[in-house]
This record gives structure tokens, sequence and C-alpha cells, in this order.
């Protein structure tokens, strides 16, 4: 029978081309081995988590695992097994940036038959949780069906393209949205391996302390009756916190703000008439002991959210690259975001307001 499988993610993105980025998502092969408080021995993969005492496949098999030594299955919601279901749900390393976007890339084959796939799906939550069957997810706006993009040692290769809410948290993979009751073999197991979330411009950076972030993670060792019972009593995980905002983190800081007046209206090339601004803020960078830093695009309210978005990316990018070939900073040292409207400074309600919203902001974290 040529069956034609359905993937589905909550939310919809819009398709392009990722860069090689750090990912999201920690310990998505699975090789890395966690043991358990519980019995102390080696038994579920670092940073992965089954919010349900249910059934899960976690074993070494080479000959079996897409990549590597090991793989992680989950038990799809059968017919003769309804209770038997369960999910993985993982922290991501940081935040995501609202408006960005991101590519969510995995494989996934069924242990039984194709059919027991049919519902997979990937879903974003705010906190650990037992997901309830045939309910409205919290945040679903519409789900959108994919296909796979090819199948190699019976493993289905599939992607989604992802445009962040800025609030997510923790990835699930599972059966959601309306799962339908698979009707075949009761241990039926879906597995996933090599599974990552990375963003999309491959100028982006994913967490300005990833290293600290991805070694929380995996100092979290309650797993099994333990994690349940942690969920049952709402017991505060030692989870990695969300991924501050640029200007929230600590250290001695100072910012230099780039009014509108360096652009040509509405447009990301430089003015040459106020050049010398820019210049300045070069000689005053150059004088500081500068650990990293941060330039930040910003607009006003007029004009389409995407648009704004794109513009304040494009302006940031102009200001960072200039900073780089004027030896006022070097790549490794920048982080560069654009945030669109979101984050006004003044009312948009007056011109004077949005003029002052029109700007980036050069932010140096001092040594």
């Amino acid at each position: 029978m040529n069956l034609r499988l359905y993937f589905t993610v909550i939310l919809a993105g819009a398709l392009s081309h990722a860069g090689q980025c750090q990912s999201l998502v920690v310990n998505g092969g699975f090789e890395d081995v966690n043991s358990c408080t519980e019995f102390q021995q080696p038994c579920a993969p670092e940073g992965w988590f089954y919010p349900t005492f249910r059934s899960i496949g976690y074993d070494k098999n080479p000959g079996f695992a897409f990549k590597g030594y090991y793989c992680l299955g989950y038990t799809p919601y059968t017919e003769k097994a309804p209770g038997n279901y369960s999910v993985l749900l993982t922290p991501l390393v940081c935040r995501p940036i609202r408006g960005k976007l991101y590519k969510i890339d995995c494989y996934v084959r069924g242990s039984a038959d194709d059919e027991c796939l049919a519902d997979f799906a990937i879903y974003f939550s705010k906190r650990f949780f037992v997901p309830p069957l045939n309910e409205p997810y919290p945040d679903s706006v519409i789900l959108r069906p994919g296909s796979a993009v090819s199948k190699e040692k019976d493993w289905y290769h599939v992607q989604f393209h992802y445009r962040a809410k800025g609030d997510e948290v923790n990835l699930v993979v599972g059966n959601f949205g309306h799962p339908r009751a698979y009707a075949g073999n009761r241990n039926a197991m879906v597995y996933i391996d090599e599974i990552s979330m990375v963003p999309e411009d491959a100028r982006e950076k994913v967490c300005f302390d990833y290293a600290l972030q991805k070694e929380r993670i995996y100092a979290i060792n309650d797993r099994h009756r333990y994690f349940e019972k942690d969920i049952e009593q709402n017991k505060e995980l030692s989870l990695p916190p969300p991924q501050k905002n640029t200007t929230e983190r600590e250290g001695a800081k100072d910012t230099l703000v780039v009014p509108d007046i360096l652009f040509e209206t509405d447009r990301y090339t430089l003015n040459q008439r106020y050049i010398s601004l820019l210049d300045s803020f070069c000689v005053a960078i150059r004088q500081h002991k500068v650990a990293h830093i941060a330039v930040e695009g910003h607009t006003d309210s007029v004009g389409t959210p995407e648009h704004n978005q794109t513009l304040s990316e494009n302006r940031a990018n102009t200001v960072a690259n200039y900073l780089i070939n004027h030896k006022a900073a070097v790549a490794d040292q920048l982080e560069i975001n654009g945030y669109g409207e979101l984050r006004p400074i003044a009312t948009n309600d007056t011109p004077e307001g949005r003029q002052q919203n029109r700007r980036v902001e050069i932010i140096l974290f001092r040594k």
C-alpha cells in the first residue's frame, strides 16, 4: 500500500534555508546517557524526560538507530492500550527569539508499521505536564500537515519550519491535536533520532551562555516515578531560566543609541551626511575593554510587522558590519538582533515618539 504520511506541527511558519548553528535542543542524537536518581543506572538520555511513567524505548542498538548507538521512542495512542501512551519532553537550552524562523529537523520511524506514525507531532509547552488526549492545547493556533522529506533505512526525514512566539520553554514530541487510535500492535513504538532546532538565520547566536544552560539541563536526574511524582507535587525543578533579553543581562554595560537619521528613510543604507556620528561611536567603543557587543534594531509601528522586523534586522546588520569594518569590533564579539516594533521606548502616537522608537542600540558589555 502506498501510504502517505502526515506530520503535524503546532503553529505554522514560512520556509527558508537554515545555517549551521547550535541547536536549541540538547542531546538530539541521544548519545549522552543519564544515570537516574531512582535506579542509579544509565536508563535515559541526558536532557530528555517522560512526563508519564509509561512505555518508552531507550536501548543501545546501533543497528536500529538512524545514527550512532541510541534513538528514543514513545508509545502512540492505541485502541488496545489507550492508557499506555507516552510523550517525550526536553527543555530548550534557551528561548527562541520572537518572530524569528527556526528549522526543526528529525528522523522518525515506527517499530511495527507506518500507521502508528500518522499523528506524530511536535508541540511547545511552557511547563512540564502530562498532556491530555483529545483536548484543545494552549497556544495552538493552527495545524498544518507536512510530508516527509525522504526515507532512509526505514527512517523518515522530517522537517518543520516554525516562527517563534518567544515564550517557548519545552519541546514535546508525541501525538497531539486530535490523535487517532492506532488499531495495530499494542506494543508499537514511535522512535525519533537526530532531532535539532536551529535558527534559519545562520548569523543568529542561539544563547549567550549556551554551555551553562546545557549543563543545568544535564544536572536534572529525576526520571520514571520520581519524575512523575515531581510533576504531581508541582515540584520546582532546577530548569534553566528563560534566556534574558540582552539589555537584562548582568554585568557592567553601556548603551549607545544610533538614531534613525543615520539611515535613509525606510531603508537600511547609511545616510552619508551623518556618518561621522557612527565614526564617533567606533572611537568610543575602541576606548572600552569590551567582552561582548549586542547590536539591536528597532522600528516604530508604521507599516506591517513583517516589514518592520526585516528593516530592524537589516539596520542592525548594517551597523554591526560598520563596526567590524572600522575595527571597533570583531565578529565573535557580536550578537545581532532585530525586534521590529516590539520594544518601543516612547509612544507611537506622535511623530516625536515614533522617531525615538526608530533606532539601533549598541550595548557594550565590559570585561
